[in-house]
């Protein structure tokens, strides 16, 4: 009896795990989607919202267009983004599937109203949490019809852009996330930024005109695209652009560009420019005599990478002229970095968490006024600089 017993509940378990083995219910075949890889948003001249996809497996048609790179883009316009994305669907003959896009563009022209007015449809969507959000000072959809160099899809070849930016030694910026500017623009008091990708003008090669059947003609000027910076926001709107100053000043404030570049000068005007091998920033937030105060110990190490008009460092005290004239430059980076926020009003240094996490007594009593309070914010550097010289080529010529 107990045997039956035993044979009779082995199958009810293998029948009952059988219904988890049969396949996804929901399932839907790929030749049925079209996977998104980029979006790019804009606002017509009538103020309709303009979305344009970038798929990874679209097909030509008399909806979209196909260019020489392979990848293939519909667009559509709506009154909000959500209508827009819904009439792409109603052209399009394959399902849009949103959890592979890598980057979503937003031009000039959209920024005239709130950010989240955008982003609010994307994060009800599937979409990733680490696709990357950009700005551009023209027509996003012009930025994702460029191809960029020999990436198969262009939307893939502008994240690819952003992530090579953020690891070079002279990127002028990172890619940020979803999750990253949703997260800056949550924290109390704090304003998020976005990199800006610009279309630039370029002249072609004339061996590489010549070698491509759909080239310009040679000395004709074609298109390239280049990140330019950060803008800043403030409750979900634009509020101007941070230049290439600061723009450096948060890379190295923010700790996310380790490596960089910084151009100095000697007595006599030789220029150095120098390659910032490691980068160690530590803020602190301190009241000194009533005025808040930012206090930033930086520990630099750089190489000399290139002198143009100066001679090469002979002595300890050439190479103390040259540290002290790094940590000046650094010095004045970082505070006009500070300023450029103050005049914004855009705390994209995050100085109100730093004041919150360093000194939370202070905070608690003024965190109401900080608004108020943050133009007066003041800042002092102390920089720990050390500069390494591989040696003079031009000095061992002929030897």
């Amino acid at each position: 009896m107990n045997q039956t017993r035993k044979k009779v509940w082995f199958a009810m378990i293998c029948c009952f795990c059988s219904c988890f083995l049969t396949g996804c219910w929901d399932k839907q075949d790929v030749t049925h989607l079209g996977v998104v890889s980029g979006v790019a948003i804009d606002r017509d001249d009538n103020g309709l919202i303009r979305v344009t996809v970038d798929l990874l497996n679209g097909s030509p048609g008399n909806t979209g267009n196909v260019r020489a790179s392979g990848d293939f883009h519909l667009t559509a316009c709506g009154e909000t983004a959500y209508q827009a994305v819904s009439n792409l669907e109603s052209i399009n003959n394959r399902m849009l599937s949103w959890q592979h896009n890598a980057i979503v563009i937003i031009g000039e022209k959209a920024l005239d109203q709130s950010i989240f007015d955008y982003l609010d449809m994307f994060l009800r969507k599937d979409l990733r949490p680490k696709a990357l959000i950009v700005v551009t000072p023209g027509r996003a959809f012009d930025l994702i019809n460029t191809p960029i160099g020999d990436d198969w899809v262009n939307s893939l070849g502008l994240a690819r852009l952003l992530y090579v930016n953020g690891q070079s030694h002279r990127g002028k910026g990172y890619g940020v996330s979803f999750n990253d500017f949703i997260t800056a623009s949550a924290t109390p008091q704090a304003s998020p930024y976005l990199p800006i990708l610009t279309l630039q003008e370029k002249e072609p090669d004339k061996e590489e005109s010549a070698a491509s059947d759909s080239a310009s003609a040679p000395g004709q000027l074609t298109e390239q695209v280049a990140l330019t910076g950060f803008l800043a926001f403030r409750d979900g709107m634009a509020v101007g652009s941070l230049g290439d100053v600061a723009s450096k000043g948060l890379l190295w404030y923010s700790g996310r560009a380790e490596n960089s570049t910084l151009s100095i000068t000697d007595t006599k005007g030789g220029i150095f420019n120098l390659e910032i091998v490691k980068l160690n920033m530590k803020p602190k937030f301190e009241v000194k005599d009533d005025i808040p105060t930012v206090m930033v110990q930086v520990d630099v190490d750089s190489a000399i990478v290139e002198m143009v008009g100066a001679e090469a460092p002979k002595s300890r005290e050439d190479f103390q002229m040259l540290e002290e004239n790094q940590s000046y430059a650094m010095t004045e980076i970082l505070k006009e970095t500070l300023k450029k926020s103050q005049e914004l009003h855009a705390d994209y240094l995050q100085i109100g968490q730093l004041a919150r996490s360093t000194n939370y007594k202070w905070w608690k009593t003024h965190q109401d006024q900080w608004v108020d309070i943050f133009p007066g914010v003041q800042m002092e550097v102390m920089v720990n600089s050390h500069i390494s010289f591989a040696g003079n080529l031009r000095d061992d010529v002929g030897k």
